[in-house]
């Protein structure tokens, strides 16, 4: 009778250990389920973070956080170049509703017409283009590149060397613009008809090769010279001969 009660107590003890076993292992089954459940919602959040993050960087642009209208490529293919050289942007000011064509690259800018497809691919949003930026690591400005840009009232320019014929004909808009050091030509017409043109600021002397009727129709211009000592047919020289108000320092 002992045995069989000493039996029967073992079997007891047997099947509580392996409840509690049992036990141990669904709580065990369900931590990890909570925790990997945490860690695909976690993944899942950071993966939805990441897709906003893209989009909203998608929709503005790298210029100050501005909104982009409009980009492209016109990079001059010539001599080895690419398209992809030299890149055109359109960035919106919220508060006034014009544009800003910013252009960035390295290398030279492909020539444009007057009319046609040969026009400059921002040419259907001359009327709210407002302010110019032809940043450095462009070598030239094309050829009618912003011809007709008749609401542009600001052009910067840096480190071009060359401005290309009728580059700005007709933006009669334009009041002000900046020249870099470097420039040394300035082909036919370049600022022909920008009827409200007053200053260019940062002529130097040593752009000497200058086309004819650069600023036929400048009535309202003044260039600001700074004198480097070149000999040659200098801006100063030419101004004189064109009957164009100049201040040399």
């Amino acid at each position: 009778m002992k045995k069989i009660m000493s039996v029967i107590a073992a079997v007891i003890m047997l099947t509580a250990s392996l409840a509690s076993c049992s036990d141990s292992s669904s709580t065990k089954d369900s931590s990890k389920a909570e925790v990997s459940s945490r860690k695909d919602s976690s993944s899942s959040e950071a993966s939805d973070t990441k897709d906003s993050s893209s989009e909203e960087s998608s929709s503005t642009g790298e210029n100050n956080g501005l909104p982009v209208i409009a980009s492209g490529f016109i990079g001059d293919t010539a001599d080895g170049g690419k398209e992809e050289d030299v890149k055109w942007t359109l960035y919106e000011f919220e508060d006034d509703q014009t544009y800003y064509l910013d252009i960035v690259g390295k290398g030279r800018m492909k020539d444009f017409t007057s009319d046609g497809e040969g026009r400059a691919p921002y040419y259907k949003y001359k009327s709210k283009i407002g302010r110019i930026r032809v940043a450095s690591g462009v070598n030239n400005i094309g050829e009618y590149a912003f011809c007709g840009c008749d609401s542009a009232l600001y052009a910067f320019i840096i480190d071009v060397a060359q401005i290309g014929k009728y580059a700005f004909k007709d933006c009669c808009g334009l009041t002000s613009v900046e020249l870099p050091v470097e420039l040394t030509k300035l082909d036919d017409g370049a600022f022909a008809n920008c009827t409200n043109l007053k200053d260019i600021y940062r002529f130097y002397e040593n752009l000497t090769d200058i086309g004819e009727k650069v600023f036929d129709g400048c009535k309202k211009l003044t260039l600001h010279i700074r004198k480097t000592g070149n000999s040659g047919l200098t801006i100063e020289e030419y101004a004189k001969q064109n009957n164009i108000k100049y201040e040399a320092s």
